[in-house]
């Protein structure tokens, strides 16, 4: 009688949950959690605990839960257990920035086969992400690839949905804004599909915040600021911290480019306040770049100097190498500004040797990819290239023999083979 009544307190958590309201879901899961007596109970319990403080922004508590889910998966000697902890580890350190380890663990996950096949395809989403901040953009698209392979294979779309979300990220990032709007689109498309009101209001949030980013890079502010604000008021209502934290950095950006810089300033500064509430890094070195950039606007290199200078300690100490270059990038501008053109020099040079070890060139032509807006296209062998040096129809669609073709001229690939000893 007694476990019963416990189940029906875990049930009672999932129904908060469903409706966003985590703080309630977690109390009566950790109530829930003293009184049960069998381990996969326990074990169950503590996924949807570490789940809740996830989406709460409590990072260091999902990964406490992580470290009990994999000791009783151990304990049970359960390939599935394990599979399902070391998700939720990998999870956890890549949302605390530690990728090396975020990738350790989704490497432990994909060696134990779980009942769930959805539980690999978000592992692959984690390490996408955790590659993606490492500047690997061919890893993380071969990673994307098998997630989108199980979300279709499962009917999840969820999962769908952050693979639409992520490969706007990475195309909005080598500034194919196009591209990257159109994954944002049918991300958010995606989002309205779910039958749940408050699992939809979720994932909409999401996909109006993916969307301004790219939308601001067009100068496209009015949409930009829509979609910005709109995501923030859901995260409000919702009390989802770490999308309130994004979507204040977003509207700082809006704000500078439309020469708000008080205001712009005042955005930036409550987004830092959260983003060191929950222990994002990256984002706190992205917000003081921006805090950066519109001091600079407003002609105080000095001040604008001490924030691009913090945000480079922060992801030195991370090895964000996406925000590596970001931060040399507006250094050099910075000591420019303050003519002192020998430091600019030393950060010029930086900035380049970063974009040689991320690779950021076309695979076909080796001309650069990244610094101005282009049209790029994803090899099937992850390699990116200029859409003009692929070939094109009338309606811009890739002919497969044109892809075929681009893969066999893949400098990347050819230049993989022969060091290994073949044929290009």
């Amino acid at each position: 009688m007694g476990q019963r009544l416990v189940r029906r307190e875990v049930d009672e958590g999932l129904r908060l949950y469903q409706q966003q309201h985590h703080e309630g879901a977690i109390r009566k899961w950790k109530r829930a959690l003293h009184k049960m007596k069998h381990r996969n109970d326990r074990f169950v319990t503590l996924g949807y605990l570490a789940l809740a403080h996830g989406e709460c922004g409590k990072h260091r508590d999902m990964l406490a839960y992580g470290i009990m889910q994999i000791d009783l998966a151990n304990e049970a000697d359960n390939t599935n257990m394990r599979a399902e902890a070391y998700l939720c580890l990998a999870r956890s350190n890549e949302k605390l920035c530690d990728y090396h380890k975020a990738v350790s663990y989704s490497r432990h996950c994909l060696q134990n086969q779980p009942r769930d096949a959805r539980i690999h395809g978000y592992v692959y989403m984690c390490q996408a992400s955790a590659y993606f901040c490492f500047g690997s953009f061919t890893k993380s698209l071969a990673n994307l690839e098998q997630a989108m392979v199980i979300s279709k294979e499962s009917s999840d779309p969820g999962l769908e949905l952050q693979v639409f979300s992520a490969m706007g990220r990475i195309f909005s990032l080598l500034k194919d804004y196009e591209k990257g709007l159109g994954f944002q689109l049918k991300a958010a498309e995606l989002s309205k599909s779910f039958v749940l009101c408050d699992i939809s209001t979720k994932y909409q949030r999401l996909a109006f915040y993916n969307m301004a980013v790219p939308l601001v890079e067009l100068e496209r502010y009015e949409e930009a600021l829509a979609c910005c604000e709109d995501s923030l008021r859901m995260a409000t209502s919702e009390g989802d911290l770490p999308m309130q934290a994004k979507c204040l950095c977003c509207l700082g950006d809006i704000e500078r480019e439309n020469r708000q810089f008080q205001q712009a300033l005042e955005s930036y500064d409550s987004a830092l306040e959260i983003m060191s509430e929950i222990g994002d890094r990256a984002g706190q070195a992205d917000t003081l770049l921006g805090k950066a950039k519109t001091i600079l606007r407003i002609d105080k290199p000095t001040k604008a100097l001490e924030f691009a200078e913090k945000a480079l300690e922060i992801v030195n100490g991370i090895g964000h190498k996406i925000l590596m270059l970001k931060c040399r990038i507006a250094l050099e501008e910075i000591f420019c500004c303050l003519d002192d053109h020998m430091v600019a020099k030393q950060h010029y040079r930086a900035s380049q040797a970063l974009k040689e070890e991320l690779d950021l060139f076309c695979c076909l032509c080796d001309a650069p990819i990244g610094e101005k807006a282009d049209s790029l296209e994803p090899l099937t062998c992850f390699h990116i290239a200029h859409t003009t040096c692929m070939g094109q129809t009338e309606n811009n669609y890739i002919l497969p023999e044109a892809m075929s073709d681009a893969v066999e001229r893949c400098r990347r690939c050819a230049k993989s083979t022969s060091s290994n000893g073949g044929h290009s």
